[in-house]
């Protein structure tokens, strides 16, 4: 059995499905490479086509042949095919993971191209040998092949998607329109062992990369040289996690990925959903595995923003730098039925990353250079003060013996005016005992000069009421008065 013997895939993440949704009913096709007939049987069965097919493994042409009008069984670079079946002319042909394997691949579809009808297309796929698996891969120093995919063993051409434009070269062919099919960085069969490539800066910047993803190109050829080739690629992106605690803890079993498509430098997340009923918190993790920068972080429920509960970072004036490799922002939600909606900006380590980090470098470098520069004023005002008082120093420090000289010469004065001070008390002890003798005999003076005093005025008291008497008794009693007064002036010096 051929390693290419699989079931068909009709989904639209598949070559097979992208091809055979383009091609119309009734058609005739021819189809390089069929295996066992999967497309085949197919194009016969549910397009109602008729199909010639050419293969070179001889069972599986064997059983490919029963779904087809004919067939060639032999090596598409022989063009027995070209010879057979010249004189029929194809709405389809395909090669479906099919060049990638021929010696020369541009040349095979310059023959194909002379069997096409005007009106016709070519369809093709080719695997992306640039995809970030295989450069991870090349950046580990590794080269890996497989069994199957990208790195097929028999694989001998390999293309990247500017690379496809070289198999219209040299013909008729235009290239019309090319899309592709994605798996996952860490997802293809180079990482099939269970290995994963680590969260890293240069994961980040691949990932940014409009083919990153890209799994196999589709590629879609005819004879219409005018048309400009059309491209149709997802753009890059991650997926965001919301966890909704309806009572049960955050959990597996009640989370929604939400894609965040990559714009300019970062990830843009905008979603709105219906809250489902009995919704408690709610969980917002940007990316899984590692960190990131989360800008314009809006949760509104209806008209209302809901304000952080938690985070595991750090809040800055514009943005919330979430460092563990589990970043996560939970809020509290209103019970309602309201719309909650859920916007953000999410910056990986990668380009856009860096390039915010750098702007908020250069900010601080422009808040440094102007502190820096003010610095420097003020550093050179000191300088320039550092010098006068250089100038001075000599001159401060002749001051400075000068001033210890009259210190010391000070000090003796103040010795001596200490002795002298001593004596001084002495003597002015002395002064006090003399002084309080002295007041007490001033004392007795005064009291004796009062009573003097007193003695006056009652005589002057006396000679005023004799006066007014007759002049005989005035006589008399004066006479008498006179007698009195000496005896009592007598007795009072005497007493003195």
């Amino acid at each position: 059995m051929s390693k290419y013997d699989f079931e068909i895939d009709l989904s639209q993440n598949t070559s097979t499905g992208i091809i055979l949704g383009q091609l119309k009913k009734g058609s005739t096709v021819l189809e390089f490479g069929c295996a066992t007939g999967r497309m085949t049987r197919y194009m016969k069965e549910e397009l109602e086509c008729q199909v010639y097919i050419v293969e070179y493994e001889k069972s599986a042409y064997e059983t490919a042949l029963q779904y087809a009008v004919d067939g060639v069984c032999d090596d598409i670079m022989n063009f027995q095919w070209l010879r057979k079946w010249a004189g029929i002319a194809f709405d389809a042909i395909v090669f479906a993971d099919v060049l990638e394997h021929l010696a020369d691949p541009r040349l095979a579809m310059q023959k194909a191209a002379t069997l096409l009808k005007p009106e016709g297309e070519i369809y093709v796929s080719l695997p992306n040998v640039t995809h970030n698996d295989v450069v991870l891969k090349a950046y580990g120093e590794r080269f890996d092949y497989t069994q199957t995919g990208i790195l097929d063993n028999t694989h001998i051409h390999f293309w990247g998607v500017e690379n496809i434009k070289e198999l219209v070269q040299g013909s008729k062919l235009h290239l019309k329109k090319v899309t592709g099919t994605y798996c996952a960085t860490g997802e293809t069969e180079q990482y099939a062992g269970g290995e994963r490539p680590s969260a890293s800066l240069l994961q980040n910047l691949l990932k940014e990369r409009t083919c990153g993803e890209v799994y196999q190109f589709v590629a879609v050829l005819n004879l219409h040289a005018q048309e400009e080739t059309v491209y149709e690629f997802h753009k890059p992106s991650i997926m965001s996690h919301l966890y909704l605690d309806t009572g049960n803890d955050f959990n597996g079993a009640e989370m929604v990925e939400v894609k965040a498509e990559y714009v300019q430098g970062y990830y843009k997340v905008s979603y709105e959903f219906t809250p489902p009923q009995g919704l408690r918190r709610l969980r917002f993790d940007p990316v899984e595995m590692q960190n990131c920068i989360v800008s314009g972080l809006r949760i509104c429920q209806g008209e209302k923003e809901l304000p952080i509960l938690f985070h595991n970072g750090i809040q800055t004036e514009n943005a919330l730098f979430l460092p563990k490799d589990d970043p996560m922002v939970c809020m509290e939600v209103t019970e309602s039925t309201e719309v909650l909606c859920v916007e953000a900006e999410i910056w990986l380590p990668g380009e856009g990353y860096m390039s915010l980090m750098e702007e908020a470098c250069r900010k601080k470098d422009g808040e440094c250079h102007q502190q820096r520069a003010a610095f420097d004023v003020e550093r050179g005002q000191l300088h320039q003060e550092l010098i006068t008082l250089n100038c001075n120093k000599s001159e401060l420090q002749k001051q400075v013996q000068q001033l210890e000289g009259l210190n010391t010469e000070l000090q003796q004065q103040l010795q001596r005016m200490q002795t002298e001070n001593d004596g001084l008390r002495q003597d002015l002890g002395a002064y006090i005992v003399l002084a309080n003798s002295k007041d007490k005999y001033a004392l007795e003076q005064d009291r004796k000069v009062e009573e003097y005093r007193f003695l006056a005025e009652e005589r002057e008291r006396a000679i005023q009421y004799y006066q007014n008497l007759r002049i005989v008794k005035l006589r008399t009693l004066i006479l008498r008065v006179l007698r009195g007064i000496k005896r009592r002036i007598k007795r009072g010096i005497f007493h003195g």
